[in-house]
C-alpha cells in the first residue's frame, strides 16, 4: 500500500467505529501496519502533543500504562532534534538504565521513531549519547545523580518518570536548572 493508500485508510479508521476500526487494522499487513504507526501525527491522541502556543516551560502527562507516554515523548524530542542545527537535549531516566532502555531502544523510543521516519541516528551507548546528522544530540543522565546534569547547557528533559528519586518538586528543579533554564540553589 502506498502512502496514498495508507492517508485513506487513516481517514476510514478515524471515521469508524471502534468495532470497524479494530476489522480495518487487523485486515493490514505487517508492512501497512509499520507504515500506519509511523504516522504517529495522525493518529494519536490529542494530549499526546505537546501544549501548542509559546511560553509554556513544563509538559506533564500524567496517565496510565500503555497511553503512549514514551512513544509521544520520543516523537516530540525527534522534532525538536530535527527542528534546527545543535540542539542538546538532557534525556533524564530514574536510572542510566532505564533511560537507555525505555527512551533510546525501547519499543517506542527514539532509535525507533528515527528508523519509522527512514533516519539513522548515531547512538553511542558507552557514552549515553544519541546523535542526529544536523548536530543536534541527546545525552541521558540519572535521576540517581542529579550533580550530572551541572555543567551543559540543554533544553527538553524528557524523564521517563517521577516515581523515584527526589521529590517530584526537587526533580523538575533539577531538570531545569541543570538545562540552564533556572539558575540558582536546588531545595
Amino acid at each position: 500500500m502506498n502512502a496514498d493508500a495508507i492517508d485513506w485508510q487513516m481517514e476510514l479508521i478515524a471515521n469508524a467505529s471502534e468495532e470497524e476500526q479494530r476489522r480495518l487494522i487487523w485486515g493490514m499487513s505487517p508492512i501497512d501496519v509499520l507504515r500506519f504507526d509511523a504516522k504517529f501525527e495522525n493518529w494519536a491522541h490529542r494530549n499526546q502533543f505537546p501544549p501548542s502556543g509559546d511560553g509554556w516551560r513544563t509538559w506533564l502527562m500524567m496517565a496510565g500504562r500503555g497511553f503512549g507516554k514514551t512513544r509521544a515523548g520520543a516523537e516530540w524530542i525527534h522534532s525538536l532534534a530535527n527542528s534546527r542545527r545543535g540542539v542538546r537535549i538532557a534525556l533524564v531516566g530514574a536510572t542510566l538504565h532505564e533511560a537507555r532502555a525505555i527512551m533510546v531502544e525501547g519499543v517506542s523510543g527514539l532509535l525507533r521513531v528515527a528508523k519509522l521516519r527512514g533516519e539513522t541516528l548515531s547512538w553511542e551507548p558507552s557514552l549515553g549519547r544519541l546523535r542526529w546528522r544536523n548536530g543536534s544530540e541527546a545525552q541521558i543522565f540519572s535521576g540517581e545523580n542529579p550533580d550530572g546534569l551541572r555543567g551543559p547547557s540543554m533544553i527538553s528533559p524528557g524523564p521517563t518518570s517521577w516515581r523515584s528519586g527526589p521529590s517530584p518538586k526537587r526533580r523538575g528543579t533539577i531538570c531545569r536548572w541543570g538545562c540552564g533554564v533556572e539558575r540558582g540553589p536546588v531545595r
